[in-house]
């Protein structure tokens, strides 16, 4: 970027991370990452979820999604409380790993004995009405293929079709732990 005199910004990086993301690049988009931070420039929400889609399958994805956790890239999770996980403004990858926190870190809390144990979890994932014609992604569609590797079963709520409900009775906390 620099021969062709333009300053590298957020907006230039990210759209070199999602860049990577979209070609299987998933490395070079973590090198862009840490270019970024190097740089001293500003990583935010998208920068997040366009690296997240690139290690979306990766062990680097856990990390780089507690570090956006921290970074308060996404305040939204839990706001409906713990028993709700909320992934509007969440990419694909995102989204995944933040399922995958929630089952692991959250949901196991709620499920100790002696505790009043909520009869469903429910996933927040929105049903596409905001969703750009140019998008491509499917959240709905990515986090029930993630549920049904993990073999927890899940249907959408008849309600509220942008909600994916978990029953309760299914889950045990010490299985749920490792995700």
């Amino acid at each position: 970027m620099p021969e062709a005199k333009v300053v590298p910004n957020e907006i230039t990086y990210n759209a070199a991370i999602s860049a990577s993301a979209k070609g299987g690049l998933w490395e070079f988009a973590l090198v862009l990452l840490g270019v970024m931070a190097q740089h001293n420039v500003m990583r935010d929400q998208i920068t997040y979820n366009a690296v997240l889609d690139a290690a979306f399958d990766k062990h680097q994805g856990c990390a780089l999604f507690d570090e956006a956790r921290s970074l308060g890239m996404y305040p939204r999770l839990l706001q409906k409380g713990e028993s709700f996980v909320e992934l509007h403004d969440l990419s694909c990858g995102a989204a995944v790993h933040a399922v995958r926190w929630w089952l692991a870190e959250v949901v196991p809390r709620l499920l100790v004995a002696g505790t009043e144990r909520p009869a469903r979890f429910t996933i927040i994932t929105g049903w596409g009405k905001s969703r750009k014609e140019w998008q491509t992604s499917d959240i709905q569609a990515t986090v029930i293929q993630l549920l049904d590797e993990l073999q927890l079963q899940s249907c959408i709520d008849v309600t509220n079709q942008g909600r994916v409900i978990i029953d309760a009775r299914q889950l045990e906390s010490s299985a749920l732990r490792p995700l």
